[in-house]
């Protein structure tokens, strides 16, 4: 009984090991937390943008200095990750700082 519980573990952990390296040969596993940090980087600066106003009213922040400084850490956050494989992103991300700079 032992071995058998010991060989239905092994044949697991073979199969782990070989997804793993097939996973990992296709670049699927190192593109996923790169595309998570894209998405997570323009979630909080749309986030930004869309409470700027209020922020802005209640003095909260200094002016377009502030919104500036946070187009340009967003710019370079996005540039910092290199190529993401998500298709269309430059463009995105050139449209959301367009709109950004509008706010102004």
């Amino acid at each position: 009984m032992d071995y058998l519980s010991n060989g239905i573990a092994f044949a697991a952990l073979l199969v782990a090991g070989a997804g793993l390296y097939h996973s990992t040969k296709q670049g699927k596993l190192t593109q996923r937390p790169v595309k998570l940090d894209a998405f997570r980087i323009t979630k909080e600066f749309l986030i930004y943008c869309s409470k700027y106003r209020t922020m802005y009213t209640f003095r909260q922040v200094t002016g377009t200095r502030d919104l500036w400084s946070e187009i340009d850490a967003f710019a370079w956050n996005i540039e910092k990750l290199g190529p993401t494989g998500i298709y269309g992103l430059s463009h995105k991300i050139e449209e959301i700082v367009k709109k950004a700079k509008k706010l102004q």
